[in-house]
């Protein structure tokens, strides 16, 4: 099985292959952004979505996701079972608090639709990568992926750059 880093570069070698505009990373919140015993001990104890966050973050994650989230050519997509109103707050607590944007939260509909128009993905959610404690993810995998974009496999772009 290839490790998350090697999913990652193996989907970027396929974007630039096929000339995508870029590529749709799918991150489960529980278990792979944060610790999920943390993140729910911490709301049990009043804290608000933003605290738990903070308390629960995996901090090995942020230079990646921060890395990833200034690209045009890389779109996170916030993947968590979590209510919507959470989620949303999720999202805020995330840019708030590490700067990372995420370009979905949860969304099915990723408007591929005129690339792939014999697929449907109103009812399965599109992604390249998906990233989840449940599909094999594992917290010390952030050391790997953020070495592969700390060692400028990819070149930083900021939004709007060509």
């Amino acid at each position: 099985m290839k490790s998350p880093a090697e999913l990652f570069i193996n989907a970027v070698d396929i974007a630039n292959r096929l000339k995508w505009s870029n590529i749709i990373i799918a991150i489960d919140f529980h278990g792979v952004l944060v610790n999920s015993v943390q993140f729910n001990e911490a709301l049990k104890n009043g804290a608000s979505i933003e605290q738990a966050v903070k308390e629960s973050f995996e901090t090995t994650a942020i230079a990646a996701l921060q890395r990833m989230s200034i690209r045009k050519d890389i779109k996170l997509f916030l993947y968590t079972s979590t209510k919507q109103q959470t989620r949303e707050l999720i999202g805020d607590a995330m840019l708030e608090l590490y700067g990372v944007e995420f370009d979905y939260l949860n969304s099915a509909n990723l408007n591929l639709a005129s690339t792939r128009p014999m697929q449907d993905f109103n009812e399965k959610p599109y992604c390249d990568v998906l990233w989840d404690n449940t599909a094999g993810f594992e917290i010390k995998d952030w050391k790997d992926v953020g070495d592969v974009i700390n060692d400028n496999y990819i070149t930083p772009k900021k939004h709007g750059d060509s």
